[in-house]
């Protein structure tokens, strides 16, 4: 068994929210994660020359997970062959299996699990300026024995290719046919950097395929045929002192159900090209295209990946640029969409110094990993970084430190999985150290994000609990269970009463939007020990209450009882009572009448049979339907231009019922808006209207559709519509937050701004469209002065605006 070092999480994090706190892009160094990542794994002195670890090359994978376990085609410094080792994912451990995968001891290799068979395809690295005697390019399959638990050879290898080659990478169409591409060239001809090389025996992109029926009968390998002889590139295994492959890269990969494609680098056109083969169609009928076109758009780093459903692309590839202005991309994601065309985004910059990327898929839950080292080229660190497959987007900075070792300070050549991860297989990424040839290593659990965050104490005296849990994807839900009960839906707070003494445990696994559960529950274990021999109950008061009639959303209770250490039962408006904690605060109420009631529960478990009850109505600090037909009554202040207007019309929102309508045309100095000033300053402000967009507005323009002024006069926070797409947007003082989509031209909806400014501490405020949040902030700066006015409509001139407005109601 080989593992060392305890996993820190939270070092990730910490790194993440330093750099995200002071908008600063670092250059990763070694001391980016100063406490070790990740665990230690064993030795592979013996097997490749520096600077390719055994992990390496960039678009092969050494992992696969099959048998609801995880394995990989590693070093055996016993035997010194490549075997294969399993991992325990629990213990964190490797252990090597007595099945031999390659003998030779500088290979690079690809692993494929279909699963059925594992295949290995290996061929000798040429990296240095002598190449192998034997440079043959090598098949073996095997199959898993499910009796013995272990993977067994199917016969002897098939030989692909002869002669030198880079990085072969196998992929398996829907016909069953197996494709393996790879460049070969003559070491020291270079068009990229000798414009009088010998182009007829430059590098070039050869692909090779097995016969649908029979994995161990190949065509002979050819060039893939492209009409621009993009397939044509550089090959130089000997160019670098260091012996670093120039080569340029291809790789394979199976997509939409029919089809495979090969993308591949090439730096004589500094461009990374694609090449689509329907399945079944003939040899030599590919579809090209260039996936990345930019000067010095290329470099021989690619790693590919496929998955389908509805997300951003089908196709998705980090690929590696030349560019070397410190913000030009020096990674991107690149994609292949739905309609076919490719689009990039940036990964990391070249201020962010990182190398040989790859890209991992979690199908459940429809997210995308990528894995980088720096700082370049040594390595150092294993970052990481996570967007969602619809809308793939990277924060700055080299990402979150995945693998890092103090007493193995360069790690680097992260490989994972060419297979999509789940919840149930998590996540696997191992790396090496060139310098001390080991390997290291990580994993990751797959999931919603839940968590815990409020608790019973390890141990507590009564027989009440109350668990309250959150999850990070959006749309989550969970299964609850107490003490091994079957798992069931639940929701946050979730309480029991009536525990008996003893221990107990509680679990909740997340469920993702897509119906993916979380691999692993959280679970959290107390002792219930309450005193015997108490049988009276506790009395119970309400010692802080909201006024009778109150113009707040929020209501605060402070609880007290008669007995030290009670807990107590709360309910609102006859719901059935839960578990709660002194203040009790409820937010977002509605107008109307509302009634609390709270009951003390001792430590003997004896609850109050009579709670204090308290009743309150809720009633809007302000409003205005505009039924008074005029702005006089409601105490607007309505500002035009000449060639703006404000009115209150009949049919502006509500058929049949009157509102404001507030225009203003694309000219200059035009404006229309409507002011309401509040009786006074407040700290907390619920905002409340029911808009209608009249028309689309001018194509280019942003316009105002509601502000908020503090005392000093000062706009603290707008909301925008953007007039091209109609999404909305906010703007703070400190910038503006990005785009959501927001209602239709001529379309009714009830917007929500609830603001909370706080003098001495970070504002909050959440924006909502018909009851679903669509953007919100806990950690904004709106000044220290209170809310003071509200405002619809744009005082910038030349905005063209058609805003009906009704039912504007506002609450403390």
């Amino acid at each position: 068994m080989h593992r060392t070092h305890v996993l820190r999480r939270g070092i990730a994090a910490l790194t993440t929210l330093l750099l995200a706190a002071s908008g600063i892009s670092l250059v990763a160094t070694k001391a980016s994660a100063a406490v070790d990542v990740g665990y230690v794994g064993p030795s592979y002195a013996g097997t490749t020359q520096q600077p390719n670890a055994p992990t390496a090359e960039k678009p092969q994978s050494k992992l696969w997970y099959a048998q609801d376990k995880w394995w990989g085609a590693m070093w055996d410094t016993a035997s010194n062959d490549y075997v294969v080792w399993g991992y325990d994912w629990t213990k964190h451990e490797w252990a090597k299996t007595p099945t031999v995968l390659e003998t030779r001891t500088r290979v690079d290799m690809d692993v494929l699990w279909d699963g059925t068979h594992l295949y290995v395809v290996s061929t000798p690295k040429t990296s240095g300026p002598n190449p192998p005697a034997d440079t043959t390019t090598l098949l073996r399959r095997f199959s898993f024995d499910a009796v013995k638990g272990s993977w067994i050879s199917d016969g002897t290898p098939v030989q692909l290719a002869s002669g030198l080659s880079y990085s072969p990478v196998i992929d398996k169409d829907s016909t069953g046919t197996l494709w393996v591409t790879y460049t070969t060239g003559v070491p020291g001809v270079d068009p990229v950097h000798d414009p009088t090389a010998d182009t007829t025996r430059a590098a070039r992109v050869m692909i090779t395929h097995s016969q649908p029926t029979d994995d161990r009968a190949w065509v002979a390998p050819y060039q893939l045929p492209t009409p621009d002889d993009s397939s044509t590139v550089t090959f130089d295994p000997a160019k670098d002192p260091g012996g670093q492959p120039s080569s340029d890269i291809a790789a394979v990969v199976s997509f939409d159900g029919n089809k495979v494609g090969v993308l591949w680098s090439n730096q004589r056109t500094q461009k990374v090209h694609w090449a689509t083969h329907v399945d079944g169609d003939p040899d030599q009928t590919w579809a090209t295209s260039v996936a990345y076109d930019n000067p010095q758009g290329s470099d021989d780093h690619l790693n590919i990946k496929s998955v389908a459903g509805g997300n951003a692309g089908r196709v998705f590839a980090v690929a590696k640029t030349s560019h070397t202005g410190a913000t030009d991309p020096l990674i991107n994601l690149l994609y292949l969409d739905l309609q076919g065309n490719w689009s990039a985004r940036p990964f990391a910059t070249v201020a962010d110094n990182v190398t040989r990327a790859s890209v991992v898929i979690d199908s459940d839950h429809h997210d995308l990993y990528v894995f980088a080292a720096g700082p370049c080229c040594a390595g150092g660190t294993i970052y990481y970084k996570k967007t969602p497959l619809a809308n793939p987007t990277f924060g700055s900075g080299p990402g979150t430190p995945f693998i890092f070792s103090n007493a193995n300070p360069e790690a680097n050549n992260v490989t994972t999985t060419k297979q999509t991860v789940t919840s149930a297989s998590g996540l696997l990424a191992l790396a090496g150290d060139d310098q001390t040839r080991t390997y290291l290593y990580n994993q990751l659990e797959l999931g919603t994000g839940t968590t815990i965050s409020t608790k019973p104490a390890a141990s507590v005296a009564t027989g009440d609990a109350t668990f309250e849990f959150t999850a990070t994807e959006p749309g989550a839900t969970f299964l609850c269970s107490l003490d091994g009960a079957v798992p069931a839906a639940c929701t946050s707070p979730q309480s029991y009463t009536g525990l008996t003494n003893g221990n107990h445990t509680f679990s909740v696994r997340g469920v993702g939007a897509a119906g993916a559960q979380d691999g692993t529950p959280v679970t959290y274990t107390w002792n219930v020990a309450v005193p015997a021999g108490d049988t009276v109950a506790p009395s119970t008061g309400i010692s802080l209450r909201p006024k009778a009639v109150s113009t707040a959303r929020e209501a605060a209770f402070t609880l007290v009882s008669d007995e030290a250490g009670s807990t107590f039962r709360c309910s609102l408006d006859g719901k059935p009572a839960v578990v709660c904690t002194s203040p009790v605060v409820y937010r977002g109420l509605a107008d109307g009448d509302h009634t609390f009631a709270a009951a003390a529960v001792d430590a003997a478990g004896n609850a109050d049979a009579t709670p204090d009850v308290y009743s309150w109505k809720i009633t809007p600090w302000f409003f205005d339907g505009f039924s008074s037909k005029n702005f006089t009554h409601g105490g607007w202040l309505a500002r035009h231009s000449r060639t703006g207007s404000t009115a209150v019309v009949k049919n502006a929102v509500y058929p049949g019922d009157t509102g404001a309508r507030i225009r203003s045309v694309a000219r200059r100095g035009s404006t229309a808006s409507i002011t309401k000033r509040l009786p006074a300053a407040s700290s907390t402000l619920g905002f409340s209207w029911v808009g209608r967009v009249g028309r689309p507005g001018l194509r280019g323009q942003t316009v105002d559709v509601a502000s908020l002024r503090n005392a000093a006069g000062k706009v603290v926070l707008s909301v925008e519509r953007v007039s091209s797409n109609g999404k909305l947007r906010v703007r703070l003082p400190g910038g503006v937050t990005p785009a959501v989509k927001g209602p239709a031209v001529a379309q009714r909806a009830r917007f929500m701004l609830d603001v909370t400014v706080n003098p001495r501490g970070k504002d909050a405020w959440a924006l909502s469209v018909d009851g679903r949040t669509v953007l919100k902030r806990s950690a904004s700066n709106l000044g220290s002065s209170g809310l003071r006015s509200l405002r619809f409509g744009s005082v910038a001139g030349g905005r063209s605006l058609d805003y009906r407005v009704d039912s504007v109601k506002v609450w403390q």
